[in-house]
């Protein structure tokens, strides 16, 4: 059989540089290669192609199944602009229409009721519901009930017998100096009320599951001696797993690079209470050069509402990590239902104190995620309907809170996009820096960033200083989003003079837009 697996467009209003890998269609690809079938993957943002031109690349590749990887409702209009054209041009071709990813696995009835009636539904992990969706191809008919389109795919429990995933876009990727994503494990050893993850498999479960670091070694000296790559980023929701797993996956990573003479860096997410200084010193000694770590608050009450583990111990792991000088950023929730102002100050300058306050920790809000505990009981209490697509706010129960938020959204976002360009070259260019000390860019990015974070730090404190006096007057919010602006125009310039963003007009137009200006 003949595949066609394209990622459309995402038309999200905000700038975000930060264009990765389909790594699932990559695997789904890899998958059915190695059952003999032919594959093409398509790319609208990484190759940066139209519509058009995609659905006309989909076409002359003859294909028996064109597949779509949808993670959110803004990929609809791509999906749907891409389908009309592979129609017009189709001459009558047969062609099965299939669309996976997050927003299917989340979100099913809203993609029943928004996508051609033609489309199965994959649900789930991929590589074995592609194996059933063939062998009943036959007994499948044009017309179709609701129940008979959706394609359930069962766990992959052994994550070392699937291939490695197929990259066609090596190049790119490498061209634009970015990491090369990895995967090393599915699911997560949580259960946070927030999250989707549990929603993304058919037991309502998403238990942990790791690829052996032998096999993950593996990958990382193919991708290194047939490509050069030198800079990996794992895409873990959780890098190491359970606690009394943590240690030997360190120890075994490290031996494994080691034997091979694997001089790597590499960006992790972890869970905080996976860490100990030991481990660190393995990971960083082994090449980890970035990490992510889910903090999300400092409140025990915070903790319990969203059923997650208190660890006190949180700040000790960052001040040690911060004296490693290597790149740390938190997963945080400054804001979410039950935040007081007294709250926000307390934990936002307890996050400024070890490094970790910037754009995205000031204004990063708890949503209603589809497919979690919080989304399906807000739908239950008729806070949010059952028809919304996307993450939904939840309202705060501090109408002064709300408003503070409403007004440190219009004061901070013109250091959005120069923050998140640059924050998205980061993991790459600590891995330059850990390999070639002599290499000035990671030093020229990290003296960017800080005047942003430090415009962020004192922008939030001056509007949280107003509003705990009573509230903030528009002419002073809108002096300090003028003065910003100005940070965020210079911030740019040294982007562009250090040779570390494509041009001045690109990021220019992402603040007009980004700011409403």
């Amino acid at each position: 059989m003949r595949w066609v697996f394209i990622r459309p467009h995402n038309y999200s209003s905000y700038y975000d540089p930060e264009i990765q890998e389909p790594l699932g269609l990559e695997y789904l690809s890899a998958v059915r290669h190695e059952r003999g079938d032919a594959t093409l993957i398509l790319d609208c943002s990484l190759e940066n192609s139209s519509e058009i031109k995609t659905a006309r690349r989909a076409m002359s590749y003859k294909p028996d199944i064109i597949g779509f990887s949808i993670m959110t409702a803004q990929n609809i209009p791509s999906v749907n602009a891409i389908y009309d054209e592979c129609n017009r041009i189709s001459s009558g071709h047969n062609i099965q229409w299939l669309a996976g990813g997050n927003f299917i696995s989340s979100e099913l009835s809203q993609a029943m009721k928004i996508l051609p009636e033609r489309f199965f539904l994959c649900q789930f992990e991929g590589e074995r519901a592609l194996e059933g969706f063939v062998q009943s191809l036959p007994l499948q008919t044009t017309h179709r009930d609701d129940q008979g389109r959706v394609v359930t795919g069962k766990t992959v429990e052994d994550l070392d017998s699937l291939p490695f995933p197929r990259r066609p876009f090596i190049d790119i990727v490498l061209q634009n100096k970015w990491s090369v994503n990895i995967q090393g494990s599915r699911g997560c050893c949580g259960t946070c009320k927030y999250c989707a993850s549990p929603g993304m498999s058919a037991q309502g479960t998403r238990k942990w599951r790791g690829r052996s670091m032998e096999n993950i070694v593996q990958e990382i000296a193919w991708l290194n001696y047939q490509y050069g790559v030198v800079a990996f980023n794992f895409v873990d929701e959780d890098f190491l797993g359970p606690n009394h797993l943590a240690r030997q996956r360190a120890i075994a990573l490290s031996k494994g690079l080691a034997q091979r003479n694997l001089k790597v860096s590499i960006g992790i997410q972890v869970r905080p209470d996976s860490l100990t200084h030991e481990i660190i010193d393995i990971l960083t000694g082994t090449g980890v050069s970035y990490f992510f770590i889910g903090i999300e608050s400092d409140s025990p009450d915070d903790f319990k509402r969203w059923g997650r583990p208190y660890h006190p111990d949180i700040w000790k792991t960052m001040a040690y990590l911060q004296h490693l000088d290597v790149v740390v950023h938190a997963g945080v929730m400054l804001f979410h239902q039950h935040s007081t102002l007294q709250g926000i100050r307390q934990f936002a300058g307890k996050l400024h104190i070890h490094g970790l306050f910037n754009y995205v920790s000031a204004v990063n809000r708890l949503d209603a995620i589809p497919g979690s505990f919080f989304y399906k009981s807000a739908i239950k209490e008729n806070i949010i309907k059952s028809d919304d697509i996307g993450p939904q706010p939840l309202q705060f129960l501090s109408k002064e809170v709300e408003c503070f938020y409403e007004d440190l959204l219009h004061v901070l976002a013109p250091l959005g996009p120069p923050y998140m360009h640059a924050i998205c070259s980061l993991p790459y260019m600590s891995g330059v820096a850990l390999r070639d000390p002599r290499n000035h860019d990671y030093a020229n990015l990290k003296a960017t960033i800080q005047p942003l974070n430090e415009t962020v730090w004192q922008s939030f404190l001056s509007l949280l200083n107003a509003y705990e006096h009573g509230g903030a007057e528009r002419a002073f919010v809108n002096q300090m989003r003028h003065n910003n602006l100005s940070v965020a125009i210079e911030s740019v310039k040294t982007l562009v003079r250090n040779n570390l963003a494509p041009s001045f007009e690109t990021l220019r137009e992402a603040i007009r837009i980004d700011s409403g200006l």
